[in-house]
């Protein structure tokens, strides 16, 4: 917004270089650095966002330094816009290099203070590359950038860790966050599950099959050795659905059991028999109560 046109005229006034750092592909604030970083905190995030939106281009060293002198003053901007920036990064055309950015002039530590950036940076930067060329919607980039952001917490309660980190450092809506955790929650899964097994079966049901396909190629963009296997293995079960419809009317309900069981057992005995049906080893209602019976040995 520094460069004007003369529609008249038909010609461009540039008072400030602009031209010719379009030209040499360089980022600058116009004027001040700190300054300008001053007056609207959120100009440190969007000089990373182009960074990422407009390949090959790098910002100059003076504004680079002052983010880095500034950095810690992101906390000043709402979750809201810092949520949109992010936004932009991961579904720009070099998430990566953003992310590189972010971590390197300091504002990913701030913006994310539970990242250790030692342990977790390559299982960010490995995955946003992948993300990149991820033939999915923005919202679908959107979920799996943010749930790489959660990095690897553990298995004790994972999901109220998972949930109060998204909360602590985000604005997004209820409905966002349940995609981020469900993703969250499939991560290791992914990479080294089962691929015929009833959970992955879940997955490939799931109105959100297309989004747990590619969070499964982005995450396992670092397993160099399983990779090509576990995503081979996912595709297959996802054609045999296909091809070999389950017969899902099958799986019980309460109602089949409810005068037999209840509580926790009876919970027990239908997920084990919906599991029997969805990995194909039980074809009929009855045959699936039976065999989840007998491996709780009633």
């Amino acid at each position: 917004n520094a460069l004007l046109y003369d529609p008249f005229e038909n010609i461009i006034h540039d008072f400030v270089g602009g031209q010719d750092d379009i030209k040499n592909q360089i980022i600058r604030t116009v004027g001040d650095p700190k300054q300008r970083f001053a007056e609207d905190r959120l100009r440190m995030l969007r000089a990373v966002r182009f960074v990422a939106q407009l390949k090959n281009f790098h910002i100059d060293f003076d504004t680079q330094d002052a983010i880095e002198e500034s950095a810690h003053f992101i906390f000043m901007v709402s979750k809201e816009r810092i949520t949109q920036e992010l936004s932009k990064i991961w579904t720009s055309i070099d998430p990566s290099m953003g992310w590189l950015e972010l971590k390197q002039l300091g504002l990913m530590t701030h913006i994310f203070p539970y990242l250790d950036l030692g342990k977790d940076g390559p299982l960010l930067l490995w995955p946003l590359e992948e993300l990149a060329v991820q033939p999915i919607s923005n919202d679908d980039k959107e979920a799996i950038g943010w749930a790489l952001t959660l990095a690897d917490i553990g298995p004790l309660h994972r999901s109220k860790l998972a949930e109060e980190r998204l909360r602590s450092s985000l604005r997004l809506t209820n409905k966002q966050i349940k995609r981020v955790l469900a993703l969250h929650e499939a991560r290791e899964f992914l990479r080294h599950g089962d691929m015929s097994s009833a959970k992955a079966v879940k997955l490939l049901l799931s109105p959100d099959a297309d989004l747990f396909k590619a969070f499964q190629k982005v995450v396992s963009s670092y397993d160099s050795d399983d990779r090509a296997a576990v995503i081979k293995a996912f595709e297959k079960t996802a054609q045999r659905l296909i091809d070999e419809p389950l017969p899902l009317d099958q799986i019980p309900s309460g109602s089949d059991l409810l005068d037999k069981f209840q509580g926790s057992t009876l919970g027990k005995v239908l997920r084990l028999a919906e599991d029997s049906i969805l990995e194909r080893r039980a074809h009929w209602k009855s045959d699936a109560i039976e065999m989840a019976l007998g491996e709780l040995g009633l």
